[in-house]
Formats: C-alpha cells, sequence, structure tokens
C-alpha cells in the first residue's frame, strides 16, 4: 500500500511539473495572436482594411495592441468620419442633381399644362411623375445594393469572429461562455441575413410604392398604409434588438462567472502544493493576463471595424434623408403637392434602412464588450 501510495504522489508530482512546463510554453506563445485572427483579418473589406493600421495585421500581440490603441485615438476616428463624410457626398451629389433636374423639368411642364387642353394636360402630368418615380427608383435601386453590400461584409464578419471569440475564451478556460457565445452569435448572424435578406428590402420597396400610388391621386389613400406598416416593423425591430441584447450579454455573463469558480477551485489546490503547485499557480496567473490583454485588443479593435463598416452606409442614408426633405420643400415652393408628399414620406423612409443597420451592427458590439470584459477564468 505504501509502494502504492509513493507511486501515486511521484506520478502526481511529475504530471504538475510536465503542465507547469506546458502553461509557461503556452504562455510564451500567448505573445502571437491565435490563427483565428488573420481569418477575421481576411473577412473584413477591403476598404476597412485599407485604414488599419500595419500593426493590425500583425501577429505580434504588442503590435497589434499598439494599433488598435491608435485606431481608438480622436485623430483616426475623426479621419474616418471625414472620409466616410467625403465619399458620401461624392456618391449624392450625382443623384441629388439628376432629381433636382427632373423636378425643374416637371414643374415647367405643369407650368405649360396650364394653357393646354385637360386631356393635355393629364397627359403631361403623368409624364412628368414617372419621370420623378423613375429617378427616385433609380437612386433607391443604388442605396439598397450599397445596404446589402454592408449587410453582406457585416455577415461574413460575424461569420469569422465565431471561431476567433471561441478560442479566446477557450484560451482562458471559459468553456461555458465559447459555447453561449458561439450560440448566441449564430442566432444573431441567422437573424442578421434572415433581416437584410427577407425581410427589409421587400419592405423597403413595398412602403415606396405605396408612396408613389398615394402621390399619383389623392383619391386614393393608400400612404397611411406604408407608414403603418414602418411603425410597426420598427417597433417589432427595437424588441428582437433588445432581447437578443440581453440574452448575448446575461448568459455570457453567467457562464463567465461559472467558469471562473471552477477555475478558482484548481488553482487553490494547486496554489497549497509547495514549489510545483506555486510554480504552476504562477503561470497560469501569467497566462490569465496574456489571455485578457489579446481579448480586450480583439474586442476593441473589432468595436471599431464595425464603426468603419458602419459609418459610409449610415452617412450615405442621413444624406440621402436630407436631400429628399430639401427636395420636398423645393416641391411645395414649386406648387407640386403630390411630389412634395412623396418626397417627404420617402424621407422617413429611409429610416427603416437606418434602424435595421445600427441595430444589427450594435447586437455585434454588445458581444464583443462582453468579450473584453468577461475575465479569464484561469486567472
Amino acid at each position: 500500500m505504501k509502494k502504492r501510495g509513493l507511486k501515486a504522489g511521484l506520478f502526481f508530482i511529475i504530471f504538475l511539473c510536465v503542465f507547469g512546463a506546458a502553461t509557461m510554453g503556452v504562455v510564451a506563445q500567448e505573445q502571437k495572436m491565435p490563427d483565428e485572427y488573420k481569418d477575421y483579418l481576411d473577412a473584413l473589406p477591403d476598404s476597412v482594411v485599407d485604414e488599419l493600421p500595419d500593426g493590425a495585421r500583425s501577429e505580434d500581440t504588442q503590435k497589434v495592441s499598439d494599433a488598435v490603441s491608435e485606431m481608438s485615438g480622436v485623430e483616426f476616428l475623426l479621419s474616418a468620419l471625414f472620409t466616410s463624410l467625403g465619399k458620401g457626398v461624392s456618391e449624392i451629389l450625382p443623384h441629388v442633381a439628376l432629381l433636382v433636374g427632373v423636378i425643374l423639368v416637371s414643374a415647367i411642364g405643369a407650368l405649360l399644362a396650364t394653357h393646354m387642353s385637360p386631356s393635355t394636360s393629364g397627359v403631361i402630368e403623368l409624364c412628368s411623375k414617372l419621370s420623378v418615380f423613375l429617378v427616385i427608383g433609380k437612386v433607391s435601386i443604388s442605396v439598397l445594393e450599397d445596404f446589402r453590400s454592408f449587410f453582406s461584409s457585416l455577415g461574413g464578419v460575424i461569420a469569422a469572429f465565431i471561431p476567433l471569440s471561441a478560442t479566446l475564451y477557450t484560451m482562458g478556460g471559459n468553456i461555458g461562455s465559447a459555447a453561449k457565445s458561439g450560440s448566441g452569435l449564430l442566432l444573431v448572424l441567422g437573424i442578421v441575413e434572415f433581416i437584410s435578406g427577407v425581410v427589409v428590402i421587400p419592405l423597403f420597396c413595398f412602403c415606396l410604392i405605396m408612396s408613389m400610388v398615394g402621390s399619383m391621386t389623392a383619391t386614393v389613400g393608400v400612404g397611411g398604409m406604408g407608414a403603418s406598416v414602418k411603425k410597426i416593423f420598427l417597433g417589432a425591430l427595437g424588441v428582437i434588438s433588445m432581447i437578443l441584447s440581453m440574452s448575448l450579454s446575461t448568459q455570457t455573463l453567467i457562464a463567465s462567472k461559472a467558469d471562473n469558480l471552477a477555475m478558482k477551485g484548481a488553482r487553490m489546490f494547486l496554489g497549497g502544493i509547495p514549489v510545483t503547485g506555486g510554480a504552476v499557480s504562477s503561470g497560469i496567473g501569467t497566462l490569465a493576463s496574456s489571455v485578457e490583454l489579446i481579448r480586450g485588443v480583439v474586442g476593441i479593435g473589432g468595436i471599431i471595424v464595425v464603426m468603419l463598416m458602419l459609418l459610409p452606409i449610415i452617412i450615405e442614408l442621413l444624406l440621402i434623408r436630407l436631400v429628399y426633405m430639401l427636395l420636398s420643400n423645393f416641391a411645395g415652393a414649386l406648387g407640386m403637392s403630390g411630389e412634395q408628399r412623396m418626397l417627404s414620406e420617402i424621407s422617413e423612409l429611409y429610416g427603416i434602412l437606418e434602424g435595421v443597420s445600427i441595430m444589427c451592427s450594435a447586437i455585434f458590439v454588445i458581444a464583443m464588450a462582453v468579450l473584453c470584459k468577461s475575465s479569464a477564468a484561469i486567472g
């Protein structure tokens, strides 16, 4: 019995020594970013990658940390804002010129129609409104293409971030958090793809058609139908956003606390063993600090990346809304009441695209913030 106990004791000591050496090796390896980080960078849009500092694409943790620190500075953020604003203005200006030209031609045609027969006047009015509809449809198609491109990029980034976040949680001993975070982000990815690909664009087109039909004649009251659908959709969107955000944050944090409790018991046991246990405990503490640094770097950098992706589409939508509001007043000054009402409704209609873009991005940002906040269970 004594020999068996001695063998078991020696085996346990050897195990601790090997575990300590392995832990120290992992600590040394943690000076580099995980392999999934490169896959995450590859999923970013080229326009975002071009704006990142050179250190952000490095494998060295310290270089990436310095790059993220630079990205979080006021100078970098203001530069990104003005760059997005400049791109948005350059994209909107051709549409503005075309819309103003069509409205002016329609106003001149309406003025000339007052000196013609009622049948000719009706034909001219119909042609002028159709020309306005065609231009508005052309602008809407361009904006919807940018909207679809944004969500395609966002979905790719979320899909690449799922294995990266799972790796970072697992490195710190947060096994439960890795599972909760992965399942939560998969749910977010599915909802983002469903809303952006199946719901929003048909809904936008429906409301746009209702606004156009309502401006054609005052006898068909369908303008309020589009507004009602918009309000219902945005209300449901707010509820979905609240539920997803609460679930994603609370479940991950609760799982993180459970992992911390389990790991603290193991570390207390190791700390009570002389020499070997203390060395292993110290190595685990160093590993935890390294993991938390990488988590913070990836989380904060990811939040800035989402902002860089979101800024162009949000600025474009805000500018197009402003343009439609101004054109609505312009059409009213020219006596074009139907066009004025339609342009005013369409300016509000773009709020649907804004709300969906911000909601889906905000949920992803919450997941990254939870990643930064969750401490390593092995710490």
